[in-house]
């Protein structure tokens, strides 16, 4: 398993209206268990997050100099994920507990 994580020179800030990081990130990991990849998601932009039981499955992605919030929704949109803000924590859950 491959994995590569760029955060050099990168700066995230979460301002008060909750906004999510937009730095940019390069991301290389293959066939790596979903929370693990977010884990190393919420690592990079130095924000707190809980994930919710059903948050499951493999990712393989590759990503160079994307901004971290479109890599991030893009991530939960492919696996049938939503999140929402509780405080200063991202709670991480399926769009059908959502609703």
């Amino acid at each position: 398993m491959e994995e590569t994580v760029d955060i050099h020179a990168m700066r995230f800030s979460v301002p008060s209206e909750k906004k999510l990081p937009d730095g940019k990130i390069s991301l290389r990991m293959q066939n790596v268990d979903l929370a693990v990849l977010l884990r190393t998601l919420a690592r990079a932009a130095d924000i707190n997050i809980l994930l919710n039981d059903k948050v499951e499955g493999r990712a393989t992605v590759n990503i160079g100099n994307a901004p971290w919030d479109q890599t991030f929704r893009g991530i939960l949109s492919s696996h049938g994920l939503t999140y929402v803000w509780e405080g200063d924590i991202i709670r991480i859950v399926s769009e059908e507990d959502l609703k």
